[in-house]
């Protein structure tokens, strides 16, 4: 080979180079974007579910008033500690609206670095996030902790990532009207991992490949975009050193997530 043969080769490279760091690049932007739809997709669906968890504690606080109400008017005297035990509960209840309020704006607020977090606090944002929304469509949620474990993690993407996940659950029970529906949110850990198991009693996925439910647009839902479960995979897989993966069991699907830990 003589140099002008080695030259070409050699700016042949670099071209090849540039053309694999373009595409790189582009592939990049695409899932930032995607990214962005999906945060902004889960904003509706937030707002509902912020709705669906102060209308409880709403319904509390104007029992507790109509009970003061029917002491007063009713009966014509005030007990102080009757009034004591029912501002009690009132600060309770807005407390729980107050910390819900705090979950739902820190869910989107960026973050810059890590955060070792212990599991039941993760369980916890998703109770606040999702938890009457479950309860009103009758499902069972149960989770199995059994001692303390840390994610090292993105705490807001992660919660999102948990969040379509048990969101595509709930939507596949309500749609296939399955009786007695259920989710069960797993948190467990070996050696090499932290891991959470979500899975449903659902049925199952109905698709030949069930990879395929990972890739962008594809989606079995009327009205879903297609973009959750991408972007859940780009969250754990390249933002987190980890990996999920979802089969179907005897009941229904069930989606394993794994962070490896440092």
């Amino acid at each position: 080979m003589d140099l002008k043969e080695i030259d070409e080769l050699k700016q042949s490279n670099i071209d090849l180079k540039a053309k694999i760091d373009k595409m790189d690049k582009e592939a990049r932007e695409r899932e930032e974007i995607l990214f962005r739809q999906s945060r902004l997709a889960s904003m509706g669906e937030m707002l509902g579910n912020i709705s669906h968890q102060w209308r409880q504690p709403l319904m509390e606080i104007a029992a507790l008033l109509m009970k003061v109400e029917t002491r007063v008017v009713y009966e014509n005297k005030i007990d102080i500690d009757f009034i004591s035990e029912v501002m009690l509960e009132i600060n309770t209840v807005l407390k729980y609206m107050s910390d819900t309020i705090d979950v739902f704006r820190n869910f989107y607020s960026d973050e810059k670095n890590k955060e070792k977090i212990l599991a039941s606090e993760i369980i916890n944002s998703v109770e606040h996030m999702l938890g009457t929304s479950i309860k009103q469509s009758e499902i069972k949620y149960e989770v199995c902790l059994n001692r303390d474990i840390y994610f090292k993690i993105y705490k807001n993407e992660f919660l999102q990532v948990l969040i379509n996940i048990i969101n595509n659950a709930k939507e596949i029970l309500l749609i296939r009207k399955i009786k007695e529906p259920k989710i069960l949110l797993e948190v467990s850990e070996n050696t090499e991992y932290t891991m959470i198991s979500i899975s449903d009693n659902g049925g199952g996925i109905k698709t030949n490949d069930i990879s395929t439910i990972f890739k962008p647009f594809y989606t079995d839902k009327a009205n879903g975009t297609g973009i959750g479960l991408f972007i859940s995979k780009v969250i754990i897989e390249k933002k987190h050193n980890g990996r999920v993966a979802v089969d179907n069991y005897l009941q229904g699907a069930r989606f394993i997530i794994k962070i490896k830990k440092d």
